[in-house]
């Protein structure tokens, strides 16, 4: 085989023969499944499931497939990695409780990945659980036996016992099979590694009888071995007979698996099982081989009406259990609705103090800021900015100010009907919003035809006027002053060539009328330009989120979720969905916003999504989650021309306001009519997509809609785009492809169907895409396609070649340190075993630093939401908090991650103010927005900021409170149990106690855990202080302050992040060690910071995309 070197035999099966292998390229080692022949319909069927598992080549709990295909003789084949060896019994030592635990757990991911991806294995059993040479369990062979039993004709029911007795009851019936068929195996894999026997066939060989044993439910019971009572449920649920008494998911079985492993840690019963008795199982009821086969029996068995009879007594017993258990809890609801009551309206008064104070400093800041335009850059002073859209505006204050107790939840609300469309790369930073309009006129430019006056600061920008696309350098912000150095990151990573860049989620695209390229980069929350030359510029945002700078440059302007952009007269528009509006950028580089605010159809609950616009100036924009089509004409009137409201797919050839769209996304001009691609639902199992092509024509004063395409070949369509000669261009975001859709039938113009990034210099239709979003034609044909997973834009000549014109797809393996590419960090914490871990909220990766190296330890793990804390325990395994999750995940050095503290999606205030699991598992507990780490002799601290109390995981694994009454208001000392918090970010242990970071309150608590008692260390309680200067401990001024650490010689380290600063708190002193208004190094947005053991200070500066490091 082309690319790999036989090296023999490995073994030899019903559907295929196994080959050692190892690739002439890299030298892997690999092994060659030839399969047996088969049908092309099979062997299409096989490539297909290949493409669809191609995301998860790389999962931990996974062999991935590396390639597949048809020899030169017509035999099908697979290629995945070579492991050491598999779980089948007898080649491994029996597995002790936890050690089972932990396999079911990680091969349970990647069961439920699959079925994610809309695959069943349908053949889990130990000899399909690999293990490679780290020791670790990865489930190999998706789905090959399914297709090829069909495919041959072989009954499932031929298998030998110890097969048999891992097939789900249906799979032997030959009766449709799925998600619950994988539970049973799972199952009964589990039940074999841990007692050295398969389940129903301990000691015979008789395959009528193991399935005679599974019929009639004859499993024997491992409790008497020693298996712990909750395991043991978790097992027999697994392994029932009928399909709809199992767990529902694969990961509603780890879940459970999970609580009971915790259980039987703590009860100290985690190793192996006792052996079995001489009597361990009975063999009496073994067949006379020579006798007939026993008849077919109904699946599963009808009960007896003994067994009937019992059973519906225990369901009455049990609905009537549920009722007693509804009704009490129904009065302990009325028993604490006061006080949640009475809670929500001091939160209210609170958020009305902060609101008051942030307006305030708002209206400070931007008078500031447009002093230092003046002084720093040269551009005609700006009128004054008009008021805020007051709906977007008052929605907003609502939903962010997280720093000061309130949190956005509103994402994961408009992410439940669309899933993957809105995901982790739209979360807001939940941090406090500190307005950063004056960030980019302090880096530096190498813009050879600006013309500026000299300037104190050495990294301000020097711009001619107009301020228009503002360059920011790939690397450096200027001089940095003696000590100081950069530990990570490469910056803003704009100014440079267009492929140096670090997209954080490329959407919306749109040509310029001299050639430029103009991007949507949605997780940074800016507008990119890209130069015909490959240069790359910011057009408008500081990559922030916010909702501010009307009426000011572009670039000091903040934006939120950016999606669609169209050009008009040199005027770039966007739809800036988390505000609600839609933004005009003037050529001379002045915001606006166009439509949107009080009294309109947009808001930020009902955002402008995709964008187009006429030749008079007229806007076009879609309405995703309502389903509508809006025009906003040149004086700012705003109509809805399309969809009644209602999600659907109907009314073709009729009036379009009488149509229902289903999900529409983008939309192109066509002439004089528009072009509107609709999501429809994803493809599932053998359910064909839903994805349409529709056209709007103008029908007099009203529109008519009619159908284009749809069905095969449109997998969640999201972008569209005509061409000159009025070609209809649509990216089929899970196919994978670009297609052209002429009268009703896609074909293909890029992309193989197969996920991935690659290809650049040859044909289109040959190259892999990863997941296309945005299309943009240009008007000699050219074509601009991003990638929303890569993430890059590539463009298609008019040859038909493909090349990628901006971003990076990916870091490499290894990367140096400060050339990595960070879109939005959050946090930092030290490795005992040597270098540093930083996150990036955007991508959703954790980045491990070491020797000046940095390497991913997730590689945008979809697990994650947004990290935003980190820690890292003695033997290397990181703890991340998922704030917009409220839970914390712990990711081993195998890579593979769990929850160990929190429910996900659920925190307190879901349910009542009491009740949040302190003395239960901390799996079991509630969260509310976790966020500061800290990890000390085994014990996990977190910041359990809206909870506003600090929590802790000991050993056992159990939770409690360590500080903090829950309150919220005030910001009293004293008892532990009575000291009030308001949203503490961080926390890290100190000698004898914790230091915490009480953002809400402006101060530095620490708690005595010996005494237990909290004492203020720095700043005064509840008063927002301003200035930054330095001072004694009790009148310094603090503003938000979000992160601590504590120096080896117990010297508390603090980002005082409203004042750009960190602050070395010395006993009654408080001193600036970075930032500040008389620093060399001005601090953009300090928001996380660590300790190394040598004593270098680490500092997440978010706004610059950096972590810089500084010694006391």
């Amino acid at each position: 085989m082309e690319g790999v070197l036989d090296a023999g035999t490995l073994g030899d099966g019903r559907f295929a023969e196994v080959r050692a292998g190892r690739e002439t390229t890299l030298g892997r080692a690999v092994a060659v499944s030839l399969l047996r022949p088969v049908d092309d319909a099979t062997r299409v069927r096989l490539d297909e499931q290949t493409a669809r598992l191609a995301p998860l080549r790389d999962h931990p709990g996974l062999v991935g497939v590396r390639s597949s295909g048809t020899t030169d003789r017509g035999v099908p084949f697979v290629v995945q990695p070579r492991m050491a060896g598999s779980l089948e019994p007898g080649s491994q030592p029996v597995a002790t409780v936890l050690d089972a635990v932990q396999v079911g757990r990680r091969i349970g991911a990647g069961l439920q990945a699959m079925h994610d991806a809309g695959v069943h294995h349908l053949d889990v059993r130990p000899a399909n659980v690999l293990v490679d040479r780290w020791g670790g369990a990865r489930l190999a062979d998706a789905g090959i036996a399914d297709l090829w039993c069909r495919a041959l004709g072989i009954s499932r029911s031929a298998s030998q016992p110890g097969v048999l007795a891992h097939l789900a009851p249906e799979l032997i019936a030959e009766a449709p099979a799925g998600v619950a068929a994988d539970v049973y195996g799972l199952a009964a894999t589990l039940y074999t590694i841990v007692s050295g026997r398969p389940p129903f066939c301990h000691g015979i060989a008789d395959p009528q009888t193991v399935v005679q044993r599974k019929v009639d439910g004859d499993l024997v019971d491992l409790r008497d071995r020693g298996l712990p009572a909750p395991i043991w449920a978790v097992l027999e649920r697994g392994l029932a007979v009928d399909a709809a008494t199992r767990h529902p998911s694969v990961a509603d079985f780890t879940n459970a698996l999970q609580r009971a492993g915790a259980s039987a840690r703590l009860a100290g019963r985690g190793g192996p099982l006792a052996p079995p008795s001489a009597t361990d199982p009975p063999v009496a009821t073994r067949h006379n081989p020579a006798l007939p086969p026993l008849p077919p029996r109904p699946w599963p068995p009808a009960a007896r009406a003994e067994e009937a009879r019992a059973a519906e007594e225990a369901r009455a017993a049990e609905e009537a259990r549920a009722a007693e258990e509804a009704r009490a809890a129904e009065t302990r609801a009325a028993e604490t609705r006061a006080a949640e009551e009475a809670r929500a309206a001091e939160e209210e008064r609170v958020a009305a103090e902060v609101r008051a104070a942030e307006a305030a400093r708002l209206a400070e800041e931007q008078a500031d800021a447009r002093a230092r335009q003046a002084a720093t850059v040269r551009i005609p002073t700006p009128p004054a900015e008009p008021a805020e859209p007051a709906e977007p505006a008052s929605r907003r204050r609502a939903a962010v100010l997280v720093g000061l107790g309130l949190l956005v939840v509103l994402l994961g609300v408009l992410a439940l009907p669309f899933g993957d469309d809105i995901d982790r790369s739209l979360v807001r930073a939940a941090v406090p919003a500190v307005p950063e309009r004056e960030v980019a006129a302090q880096i530096p430019t190498e813009d050879t035809d600006a013309q500026a006056s000299a300037v104190d600061t050495p990294t301000a920008v020097e711009v001619a006027e107009p301020v228009v696309g503002l360059p920011i350098p790939l690397s450096g912000a200027g001089e940095t002053p003696d000590g100081v150095t950069v530990a990570a990151g490469r910056g803003l990573a704009v100014g440079g060539p267009a492929t140096d860049l670090r997209l954080g989620r490329g959407e919306g695209l749109a040509w310029g009328e001299d050639g430029e390229l103009f991007l949507a980069d949605r997780a940074a929350h800016r507008v990119i330009r890209v130069a015909e030359d490959g240069t790359v510029s910011v057009l408008a945002g500081t990559g922030h989120p916010g909702y501010d700078g009307d009426g000011g440059p572009a670039v000091l302007a903040s934006l939120d979720d950016p999606y669609g952009v169209a050009v008009h007269d040199g005027a770039v528009h966007v739809t800036d969905r988390g505000n609600g509006v839609i933004r005009r950028i003037d050529p001379d580089g002045t915001i606006t916003t166009v439509a949107g605010g009080a009294d309109s159809t947009l808001s930020p609950e009902t955002p402008p999504h995709g964008l187009a616009v006429q030749a008079d100036g007229t806007l076009y924009t879609t309405l995703l989650e309502d389903g509508l089509v809006v025009r906003v004409d040149p004086d700012g009137t705003e109509s809805v021309i399309a969809g009644s409201g209602i999600r659907g797919s109907s009314g073709d050839g009729g009036p379009a306001l009488q149509a229902t769209l289903d999900a529409p996304t983008g939309i192109a001009v066509d002439g004089d009519t528009l072009v509107v691609v609709e999501l429809g639902r994803r493809a599932s199992g053998g359910d064909p997509p839903t994805g349409r092509v529709r056209r709007l024509v103008p029908d007099g004063a009203s529109w008519r809609i009619e159908g284009i395409a749809g069905g095969t070949g449109l997998n969640r369509p999201e972008g569209v785009a005509v061409t000159p000669d009025g070609t209809i261009l649509v990216t089929s975001t899970f196919d994978n492809t670009v297609v052209a859709v002429a009268d009703g039938a896609p074909t293909l113009v890029a992309g193989t169907g197969e996920q991935g990034s690659d290809g650049d210099g040859g044909p289109a239709a040959l190259a892999r895409l990863d997941r296309p979003k945005g299309l943009a034609a240009a008007p000699d044909g050219t074509l601009a396609v991003s990638e929303g997973a890569a993430p890059v834009v590539r463009v298609v000549g008019a040859d038909g070649m493909i090349t990628t014109v901006v971003g990076t797809a990916g870091e490499p393996t290894t990367t140096p340190a400060d050339a990595l590419a960070l879109v939005l960090p959050t946090s930092v914490a030290v490795d005992p075993t040597g270098g540093f871990v930083v996150d990036d909220a955007a991508t959703g990766e954790i980045v491990a630093i070491r020797d000046g190296e940095a390497r991913s330890r997730t590689e945008g793990d979809a697990q994650l939401a947004a990290p935003g804390g980190l820690a890292v325990d003695d033997v290397g395994n990181v703890y991340v908090a998922d704030p917009l999750r409220h839970v914390v995940w712990r990711l081993g050095r195998d890579g593979v991650m769990e929850i160990v503290a929190g429910q996900p999606e659920r925190r307190p205030a879901d349910i009542s103010p009491v009740g949040i699991g302190d003395g239960n598992l901390a799996v079991d507990a509630l969260l509310s927005f976790p966020r500061g780490l800290d990890w000390q002799d085994g014990v996990l601290y977190i910041a359990d900021s809206l909870a506003h109390r600090v929590r802790a995981v000991g050993p056992d694994g159990r939770i409690t409170t360590v500080a903090g009454s829950g309150s919220g208001a005030g910001a009293a000392d004293g008892p532990v149990d009575s000291a009030s918090f308001s949203v503490p970010y961080d926390v890290a242990a100190i000698d004898g106690g914790l230091v915490i970071a009480d953002t809400g309150n402006h101060t530095i608590r620490r708690v005595d855990l010996a005494a237990g008692v909290v004492s203020t260390v720095a700043g005064t309680p509840g008063v927002r202080g301003m200035g930054g200067g330095d001072g004694t401990t009790d009148t310094v001024a603090l503003d938000l302050p979000q992160a601590v650490d504590v120096l080896a010689d117990g010297r508390i380290v603090a980002a005082d992040t409203g004042n750009r600063r960190v602050l070395v708190l010395d006993g009654a002193r408080a001193d600036t060690l970075l930032g500040g208004v008389t620093s060399d190094l001005p601090l953009l947005r300090p928001v996380d910071l660590a300790v190394d053991p040598s004593g270098t200070v680490l500092v997440v500066d978010q706004v610059a995309r950096r972590v810089w490091s500084r010694v006391p």
